[in-house]
């Protein structure tokens, strides 16, 4: 058993007499007090202004189905953002990075297709373009391009800047069949739609990364897919602080044809993740892709990440038995 002497502590210069218990809330007073400076720093440091984000009367577009041409047409004019052409320069902070993923996810993926050159992406959760990007190395190296999703106009701003070779999307995702307006906590990199905020996590997000609350767009994929002509994808990669299930329950793979599928499964509280909800949402995962989607196959847990991959052959001969029993 570890006991404590009495001591003496000056805090802002009052001298502080302790026991052991006294030692304890002492040092949850002080870790406390800390908390107003570490939220000036951060906002100080990572701070980006909202003043310039441009908002629209558009409330009517909630009505409009995913394949709603007026949908589609309203996407391209108001909420899709060119690629940078290939002869702009990146603006990269680390332009000699191979690999961008957190835990060399691109590198994985890249070898189940084989080094494909060419292909096609979508990564929701885009932040900045280059950060633990999922997308950034297969565009700079292989010569794709694709779409990246980025609802927070503080991280679209830093995305802009890094001179990407895709479609950008100012939205995000849902499970919806319509386009739908929610609530965003727009956080920097721990972000998350409003009804996957918790009090808990409300509270760590606000001390560690500044935090504006917008309302933004989120658009069905097909919607997306057909407003950048492409409904084949190669690599899609979803991380979206909560809302992965929804929008894999949402998806329709009878009209979108995706190769790899990469699904982050962390449950994040701000500051920590949550590791018996990470493995509840992971279980959870694999039984309705098993359930639902058995022709992905699970390739490979990457840290949070499962990484699924469509098994052409099971696929091609279902097709078959399907044609021979007509």
């Amino acid at each position: 058993m570890r006991t404590f002497r009495s001591g003496h502590f000056k805090v802002n210069g009052l001298t502080l007499r302790t026991n052991g218990s006294g030692k304890l809330i002492l040092a949850i007073v002080v870790s406390l007090s800390f908390i107003p400076i570490i939220y000036i720093i951060n906002n100080v440091l990572f701070g980006v202004g909202y003043s310039d984000m441009v908002t629209l009367d558009d409330d009517y577009i909630a009505e409009w189905a995913a394949d709603d041409p007026r949908l589609i047409k309203h996407i391209r004019d108001h909420y899709l953002e060119p690629p940078s052409p290939r002869e702009v320069s990146y603006n990269l902070e680390y332009p000699n990075k191979r690999d961008y993923s957190h835990k060399m996810q691109s590198k994985i993926v890249e070898n189940i297709l084989g080094s494909k050159r060419d292909g096609f992406f979508v990564e929701c959760g885009a932040y900045d373009g280059e950060t633990y990007s999922n997308s950034l190395s297969f565009e700079k190296y292989l010569d794709w391009t694709g779409v990246l999703i980025e609802p927070d106009h503080a991280n679209l701003k830093r995305l802009r800047a890094k001179n990407r070779k895709s479609w950008i999307v100012r939205g995000c995702l849902e499970g919806n069949d319509k386009p739908k307006k929610m609530l965003l906590y727009g956080a920097m990199d721990i972000g998350t739609l409003g009804q996957y905020m918790t009090p808990v996590r409300n509270i760590f997000t606000r001390i560690w990364r500044p935090t504006k609350t917008t309302n933004v767009w989120c658009f069905p994929l097909y919607s997306i897919l057909l407003a950048v002509n492409h409904t084949k994808v190669d690599y899609f990669s979803l991380d979206v602080e909560g809302a992965e299930m929804s929008i894999l329950k949402a998806l329709p793979f009878d009209k979108i044809d995706i190769d790899v599928l990469q699904v982050e499964f962390m449950v994040f509280q701000g500051v920590y993740w949550d590791k018996d909800l990470s493995n509840q949402r992971k279980e959870e995962l694999r039984h309705f892709m098993k359930k639902n989607l058995p022709q992905y196959k699970e390739n490979k847990i990457v840290f949070l990440d499962i990484i699924y991959v469509k098994d052409r052959e099971n696929e091609i001969s279902a097709a078959e038995n399907s044609l021979n029993f007509i």
